[in-house]
């Protein structure tokens, strides 16, 4: 530069300028005392049941008869059922007829021929619900009687006779015999009678010391609600012939009736 020229200032030019890195931001540090937030979320899952019946469900008439809907899901399913007739049980609850249990099992109590029909469970929450159509026959049917003695007996003086009368049915059916003085004794209320009568579980009647005074007709009846059979039985005594009685052939030897 010559001696008192002025002094230029030069700017470098583009490719000789220096590039100059921009500082990193420092690290926010949390403040002293502050409280960190954990975030959940949960998935749902629609209700799947887990119990349907491969066909209809059979319920024997005077019996409980219990109808099972196990679900899972998330949130945990509530469980509903619709009866036949219509109306809806939708929580845990004990009635006359029919309780519904918290896993969703609804039992119905002294089941009958009004309780056939179709059931529906339903299984619900915020995800979704899903159902399941269960079919209920119930099976029932008159008495029908199958063990019965012969319709005339004649017994002898302190011998034991045994009078059976069994009978099939559903509801199992009640047995009752009537006396020839009329008084009844039955499988429902067992006891001894005023005579010599015994009435056993099963329905059979024992005379356990026959006298004369326990000839005459005895008669059996079975019954449930569905219908009632009877039948009919004569029972007569022999008695010893006093001395010199006679036997004639072809005469008749007692009227035992």
């Amino acid at each position: 530069m010559a001696h008192g020229s002025p002094a230029v200032s030069r700017r470098p030019s583009f490719s000789q300028e220096a590039t100059v890195p921009s500082p990193s931001p420092a690290p926010t540090q949390p403040k002293q005392g502050g409280t960190a937030k954990l975030l959940i979320v949960e998935v749902g899952q629609k209700p799947n049941i887990l119990t349907r019946p491969a066909g209809p469900v059979k319920g024997i008439s005077g019996e409980s008869l219990s109808l099972h809907c196990l679900s899972e899901g998330s949130p945990r399913p509530r469980t509903a059922w619709t009866l036949p007739g219509g109306s809806v049980l939708e929580r845990p609850q004990l009635g006359r007829k029919h309780v519904l249990l918290e896993n969703g099992t609804l039992v119905i109590r002294d089941a009958s021929i009004h309780d056939r029909g179709d059931y529906v469970c339903r299984a619900h929450n915020d995800a979704g619900e899903s159902s399941v159509t269960v079919p209920v026959v119930i099976v029932a049917y008159a008495p029908r009687i199958t063990i019965r003695p012969p319709q005339a007996i004649h017994t002898m003086p302190g011998a034991a006779v045994q009078l059976h009368c069994a009978a099939l049915g559903i509801p199992k059916p009640e047995i009752s015999w009537e006396l020839p003085d009329h008084s009844v004794l039955s499988t429902d209320n067992l006891g001894r009678a005023s005579g010599s009568q015994l009435l056993h579980p099963s329905g059979t009647l024992l005379i356990q010391n026959p006298r004369p005074s326990d000839s005459g007709t005895y008669k059996c009846t079975a019954k449930n609600h569905l219908g009632t059979r009877r039948i009919v039985h004569k029972v007569g005594s022999w008695t010893e012939l006093s001395h010199g009685a006679r036997l004639i052939k072809g005469k008749q030897l007692c009227s035992c009736f």
